[in-house]
Protein backbone atom coordinates (compact mmCIF):
# COMPACT_ATOMS: atom_id res chain seq x y z
CA UNK A 1 0.00 0.00 0.00
CA UNK A 2 1.49 3.42 -0.94
CA UNK A 3 2.36 5.94 1.74
CA UNK A 4 0.33 9.06 2.21
CA UNK A 5 1.84 12.10 0.53
CA UNK A 6 0.38 14.47 3.08
CA UNK A 7 2.98 16.71 4.58
CA UNK A 8 3.44 16.31 8.29
CA UNK A 9 3.43 19.51 10.29
CA UNK A 10 5.58 19.99 13.30
CA UNK A 11 3.95 21.25 16.44
CA UNK A 12 4.82 24.91 16.86
CA UNK A 13 6.58 25.86 20.04
CA UNK A 14 5.60 29.13 21.65
CA UNK A 15 7.81 32.02 20.57
CA UNK A 16 10.08 33.71 23.07
CA UNK A 17 9.94 37.48 23.45
CA UNK A 18 12.83 39.43 24.97
CA UNK A 19 11.50 41.26 28.01
CA UNK A 20 14.55 42.44 29.92
CA UNK A 21 18.27 42.61 29.19
CA UNK A 22 21.08 43.70 31.50
CA UNK A 23 24.80 44.17 30.86
CA UNK A 24 26.96 46.07 33.38
CA UNK A 25 28.41 48.49 30.81
CA UNK A 26 25.09 49.28 29.05
CA UNK A 27 21.81 50.85 30.21
CA UNK A 28 19.21 48.35 31.35
CA UNK A 29 16.42 47.49 28.91
CA UNK A 30 13.40 47.49 31.20
CA UNK A 31 10.33 45.33 30.86
CA UNK A 32 7.20 46.97 29.58
CA UNK A 33 4.38 47.51 32.04
CA UNK A 34 2.26 44.80 30.42
CA UNK A 35 4.53 42.08 31.84
CA UNK A 36 4.86 43.26 35.44
CA UNK A 37 1.46 42.10 36.66
CA UNK A 38 1.20 38.85 34.70
CA UNK A 39 2.12 35.31 35.58
CA UNK A 40 4.15 33.93 32.70
CA UNK A 41 6.45 31.07 31.85
CA UNK A 42 9.76 32.95 32.03
CA UNK A 43 13.07 31.86 30.54
CA UNK A 44 16.28 33.40 31.86
CA UNK A 45 19.74 33.18 30.31
CA UNK A 46 22.79 34.16 32.34
CA UNK A 47 25.97 34.63 30.31
CA UNK A 48 29.54 35.15 31.47
CA UNK A 49 32.76 35.64 29.57
CA UNK A 50 35.76 34.05 31.23
CA UNK A 51 39.23 35.56 31.18
CA UNK A 52 40.34 33.09 28.46
CA UNK A 53 37.60 34.36 26.10
CA UNK A 54 35.12 31.48 26.41
CA UNK A 55 31.48 32.26 27.08
CA UNK A 56 29.35 30.15 29.40
CA UNK A 57 25.56 30.29 29.34
CA UNK A 58 23.18 29.10 32.03
CA UNK A 59 19.45 28.72 31.47
CA UNK A 60 16.91 29.07 34.24
CA UNK A 61 13.21 28.40 33.72
CA UNK A 62 10.57 27.80 36.40
CA UNK A 63 8.24 24.80 36.21
CA UNK A 64 5.07 26.87 36.40
CA UNK A 65 4.06 30.44 35.54
CA UNK A 66 5.16 33.05 38.11
CA UNK A 67 5.28 36.84 38.36
CA UNK A 68 8.26 38.68 36.87
CA UNK A 69 9.31 40.11 40.25
CA UNK A 70 9.46 36.59 41.74
CA UNK A 71 11.55 35.39 38.81
CA UNK A 72 13.96 38.31 39.20
CA UNK A 73 14.43 37.32 42.84
CA UNK A 74 15.28 33.76 41.81
CA UNK A 75 17.75 35.02 39.20
CA UNK A 76 19.49 37.30 41.71
CA UNK A 77 20.13 34.33 43.97
CA UNK A 78 21.30 32.09 41.13
CA UNK A 79 23.68 34.67 39.63
CA UNK A 80 25.87 34.62 42.72
CA UNK A 81 25.96 30.79 42.64
CA UNK A 82 26.77 30.54 38.91
CA UNK A 83 29.13 33.42 38.11
CA UNK A 84 32.77 32.60 38.80
CA UNK A 85 35.47 34.84 40.20
CA UNK A 86 37.48 34.97 36.96
CA UNK A 87 34.80 36.39 34.66
CA UNK A 88 35.46 39.36 32.40
CA UNK A 89 31.87 40.33 31.62
CA UNK A 90 28.48 38.93 32.50
CA UNK A 91 24.93 39.61 31.39
CA UNK A 92 21.36 38.53 31.73
CA UNK A 93 18.42 38.16 29.34
CA UNK A 94 14.84 37.34 30.29
CA UNK A 95 12.33 36.03 27.79
CA UNK A 96 8.59 35.43 28.08
CA UNK A 97 6.80 32.65 26.27
CA UNK A 98 4.11 34.21 24.09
Amino acid sequence: MPKSRKSKRKAKSPKKRLVLEYWPDKPIKKASAQFTGLKKQWHGVIMQELSDGTVEEYTIAPDSPIFLEEFLGVLKEEIWNLISENHENCGLKIYARA
